[in-house]
């Protein structure tokens, strides 16, 4: 009788042990997992950026010509999230309310960052890698910037995406579209 009380008090202790072991496996488990999704959202919204930004054509026409401030961006990419790739659509990156919102031609707005607070910014670089507040440059041959980037409030750079194209349309560009 003291055998199996002795018995069932080791199978007790034990039967704890791999519940408590398993309850924190568990927990650690869904940390890890929720890291992971935050990272691969984040590195989901940086593609968005880069891929639609890197893809905007460089134009003459005024009403196709990117333009933007230190709130918003827009112009004419090969890239668009929603619509097919390759088809030339007129987009915009703008931030409203603390939040990054990207909207294209005829579309409703979808937010790609949430609340961020205020102070978040655009930028634009030139072709001597000068950082502006606003674009076109006034008297540039320029159509598009080398370089734009979100800058948060304390200065530091959340997105940044490189123009694949030349700042200025090539003899054989189509202004068609």
């Amino acid at each position: 009788m003291v055998e199996m009380l002795v018995v069932l008090l080791l199978v007790s202790l034990l039967g704890t042990l791999v519940i408590q072991g398993t309850g924190f496996f568990l927990g650690q488990f869904a940390t890890v997992k929720r890291v992971h999704r935050e990272a691969a959202l984040a590195d989901l919204r940086d593609h968005w950026f880069a891929s639609t930004v890197e893809a905007i054509l460089p134009s003459r026409q005024a009403t196709r010509r990117f333009v933007g401030d230190g709130k918003f961006f827009e112009g004419v990419t090969l890239q668009p999230l929603a619509a097919a790739a390759g088809r030339p659509l007129r987009v915009r990156w703008s931030i409203e309310g603390g939040r990054v919102l990207y909207a294209e031609h005829g579309a409703e707005p979808w937010t790609i960052l949430g609340e961020q607070g205020s102070g978040l910014s655009f930028q634009y670089a030139d072709s001597s890698r000068q950082w502006l507040e606003r674009w076109p440059i006034e008297g540039s041959r320029e159509y598009i910037p080398r370089m734009v980037r979100l800058l948060s409030s304390d200065g530091r750079t959340l997105w940044l995406a490189h123009f694949d194209l030349y700042p200025e349309p090539v003899p054989n560009y189509r202004e068609e579209f």
